[in-house]
């Protein structure tokens, strides 16, 4: 029975590569709309008739981080809906956090059209759900098939991708949304709320536990203040010169513990340059290994969008290192964090403006 699905499914790729995308595109549009005449329903619609609600997570870290906001909003106003995550497993571990939602994940490979994942996708999702929200800002087709196959009444999603029958209303973010944020999470605006701001990512005690065992045993001071570097993503962004202007001048002005943070361990032939600076290396940690480290340090220094997301999503004390155009989309206004803009490329003016804010912030 598998190897017959298996062979159903290798049929249906080959004929979508013969058509082509536009004219596959074309062809799914009409079995759903063949397959499924739902009503749409007008908008505001009432909470309380809501019993099923499917949110398609995006596909990356950092829009899925921003989107949790949406989500909690959205569990919110439909009380009485059973909700489900679709979620690519890549960014599955920053929503397992969330209470009282049932996880369903899939592999980039999964969600190639006709694969046997996605079919099983498609008949689980079959008239499943009232209300479907495409959270993904670019989706691709078959995430787009999935949404229709739902057949809800509401399939809400962005202007950018989709269209009727995959999605029956779309909203465009306003130019008042200049932060990535904010531009993420309008989607609410089309059901009448508004984000959840004040998101309580919490951080169990075995986590902290284990972070501090951690720490520990890579020499880590646990004493304040304690200051985080993104130095690796510093080196592989600015380069190695600037870089080490900045360890330098850290090391000199600054009264505190600091070590070097990255999300992935550095390559073993540059491990001999960042252990010359005499600061330890925490790195290739799991996502809520690395809530709890954020929730430790009295400052986060980076520029990494994912770790800056994470760190605002648990308002924890962080600077945020952006170049000047890139500012107002990815810092928020929030008393926790400070960003600093550089033009074209960080220079020692830059060093002395994190220096400063180090300083005036942690007291270090």
């Amino acid at each position: 029975m598998e190897q017959k699905a298996k062979k159903t499914g290798r049929l249906k790729r080959s004929f979508t590569r013969f058509l082509g995308p536009e004219r596959t595109r074309k062809l799914l549009c009409k079995s759903i709309i063949r397959g499924y005449r739902v009503p749409p329903l007008s908008l505001p619609i009432n909470p309380g008739t809501v019993k099923s609600l499917l949110c398609i997570m995006p596909r990356t870290p950092v829009d899925t981080i921003h989107q949790i906001g949406t989500v909690l909003s959205l569990i919110a106003l439909f009380k009485s809906a059973h909700t489900t995550l679709l979620c690519n497993s890549a960014v599955s571990s920053f929503v397992k956090n969330l209470q009282n939602v049932d996880i369903i994940e899939y592999d980039d490979e999964d969600s190639i059209l006709f694969s046997h994942r996605f079919r099983e996708l498609a008949n689980e999702f079959n008239a499943q759900f009232d209300v479907c929200v495409m959270l993904e800002k670019a989706p691709d087709l078959p995430l787009l098939y999935l949404a229709g196959q739902t057949a809800a009444p509401v399939r809400a999603g962005y202007e950018i991708e989709g269209g009727y029958p995959f999605l029956n209303y779309r909203i465009k973010p306003s130019g008042n949304h200049v932060y990535a944020g904010d531009w993420n999470s309008a989607i609410s605006t089309l059901f009448g709320t508004k984000p959840v701001r004040k998101i309580r990512w919490s951080v169990s005690k075995d986590t902290l536990e284990e972070v501090k065992t951690i720490l520990k045993e890579l020499s880590v001071p646990l004493t304040p203040p304690l200051i985080g570097v993104d130095l690796i993503y510093f080196v592989h962004t600015y380069g190695r010169s600037w870089s080490e202007a900045l360890v330098k001048s850290m090391k000199a002005s600054l009264h505190a513990n600091l070590f070097i943070y990255s999300e992935m361990d550095p390559q073993p032939i540059d491990v001999p340059w960042y252990h010359q600076f005499g600061w330890p290396i925490v790195s290739d940690l799991s996502v809520p290994r690395i809530a709890a480290l954020i929730t430790m340090t009295n400052m986060m220094i980076t520029g990494n969008t994912v770790l800056f997301a994470m760190t605002g999503l648990l308002e924890a004390p962080m600077i945020g290192l952006f170049e000047e155009k890139e500012l107002n989309w990815n810092c928020p206004k929030m008393n926790h964090i400070t960003g600093i803009a550089y033009h074209g490329e960080p220079d020692l003016n830059t060093i002395e403006s994190i220096v400063k804010v180090v300083k005036t912030r942690v007291k270090a």
